[in-house]
């Protein structure tokens, strides 16, 4: 595959283009579809419907026409990165027994196509092109949202509440904020001349936050830094990470001993300084509806968007009657696939987000700048925010795309650490520094 390190597969001289300017071409070409495919999956424009509909048709076409330029190489990298697709296959395989087959293999097939383009971007790009692309396009999402805030434009309010911009809720505003916190953090952190525009979109991730008023985000935001600090101090040394865990205790401890001493009730206080109520904003009813569907069905599920995918749904129609008419799912990632796909797709989910985390977990340990701190911490606050949302293991999703890419380019990227380290052991051995004239 033509990557900027990569090598040219030949086929420049074929199409009448001398080979250096054919791989430049296709070089930034391959950056601007990965801008493209992080925005739309964003879903800054999700709620202009058949914009969003056409740059996904857009997208379609341009990843089938640069497979096709490289197909040796796509196979690779497929291969490679086989473990994601498990999500895809499970979902086209449940079209078997769905309770709606052609909303399952609609759904199927764009998951597959999804998963395609983000091992391609994985495997293509490195990881600090794609956390700087995201940093790019999330903080342009923002600024696009701002701009009709000035213009007193009623529909970037939720109907809940809180600012959603150009997003479908303000929870969707949230998360990615959340992302881009986190990726521009660490590209500051990372050596590279990109300080300033990341210290920008920092204060941007920040405003967007509290503009957004998610208290699911909100918390998340708030163990952002305390999280990356903590990993960054693990690879640093014991006493390090000894200090900094003394440290984040420490606060943890005092605020906890004030809300105690106050006499009140810790998750009460929580949620009311979030402005919620004990069903966390009627989650807890659609999970309750989720696990009354899932008892329908509880070994291979109802197929894979089975339930929330016909759109004249009578259960669904009446679901968004009483609690929003854009809900499409039940806000919980182990409800929502138990219920599409049964007890295979909890085997599945938990195997390959396993897989994701062992190839994060050892770019964490081989990688020496902070950015190989991205993938394991995506992973942490992925975790935590898949119980209050249903954002992965879903087509055209941002989450479900940087997982799969993740794994693809934290695999990649672990591989050139392991060849650079066994060049060099190769180059220090007596025989290799004597032909070197290093020794004698």
């Amino acid at each position: 595959m033509i990557t900027a390190g990569g090598a040219n597969w030949g086929a420049g001289d074929r199409a009448g283009l001398p080979s250096d300017l054919r791989r430049a071409i296709i070089l930034r070409s391959d950056f601007v579809f990965l801008l493209l495919v992080l925005f739309t999956a964003s879903g800054a424009v999700y709620r202009f419907g058949v914009i969003n509909t056409y740059l996904w048709y857009g997208i379609y076409l341009w990843a089938a026409a640069r497979f096709a330029l490289e197909l040796p190489g796509l196979g690779r990298a497929i291969m490679g990165n086989w473990a994601v697709f498990l999500w895809p296959a499970l979902a086209i395989a449940s079209v078997a027994w769905s309770l709606s087959p052609p909303a399952t293999i609609r759904g199927g097939l764009q998951l597959l196509m999804t998963t395609f383009i983000a091992v391609f971007i994985g495997a293509r790009f490195s990881l600090r092109q794609i956390l700087v692309a995201i940093v790019a396009v999330l903080s342009a999402t923002l600024v696009a949202s701002i701009v009709p805030l000035f213009l007193n434009d009623p529909e970037v309010y939720n109907y809940s509440g809180g600012f959603r911009g150009t997003f479908a809720h303000k929870n969707t505003l949230g998360l990615r904020m959340n992302i881009l916190l986190a990726a521009a953090i660490l590209v500051f952190m990372a050596p590279g001349r990109l300080k300033t525009p990341m210290a920008v979109a920092i204060f941007l991730a920040v405003y967007g936050l509290i503009l957004s008023q998610s208290a699911t985000s909100q918390i998340l935001a708030l163990a952002t830094p305390a999280v990356i600090a903590l990993l960054w101090a693990l690879r640093l040394g014991f006493r390090a990470t000894a200090l900094t865990s003394i440290g984040v205790l420490a606060v943890t401890g005092i605020s906890l001993t004030a809300v105690f001493m106050s006499g009140a009730d810790p998750v009460a206080v929580m949620l009311d300084r979030f402005g919620k109520d004990a069903t966390l904003t009627g989650r807890t009813w659609l999970w309750e509806i989720g696990l009354h569907e899932i008892s329908k069905h509880p070994i291979l599920g109802g197929g894979y968007q089975a339930y929330w995918g016909p759109p004249q749904k009578p259960e669904v129609l009446w679901i968004r009657s009483n609690f929003l008419e854009t809900v499409n799912g039940f806000h919980n990632v182990g409800i929502e696939v138990w219920n599409d796909l049964g007890i295979p797709g909890l085997v599945a989910l938990f195997a390959v987000l396993l897989l994701c985390a062992w190839r994060a977990v050892a770019l964490y340990r081989t990688g020496a700048s902070a950015l190989a701190i991205f993938p394991l911490f995506f992973l942490l606050i992925l975790g935590v925010s898949a119980v209050m949302n249903n954002s992965f293991f879903r087509q055209h999703e941002l989450v479900h795309i940087l997982v799969c890419a993740l794994y693809a380019a934290s695999g990649a990227a672990r591989e050139q650490f392991s060849l650079l380290i066994q060049t060099e052991r190769r180059r220090l051995q007596p025989q290799a520094l004597a032909q070197e004239g290093v020794i004698a």
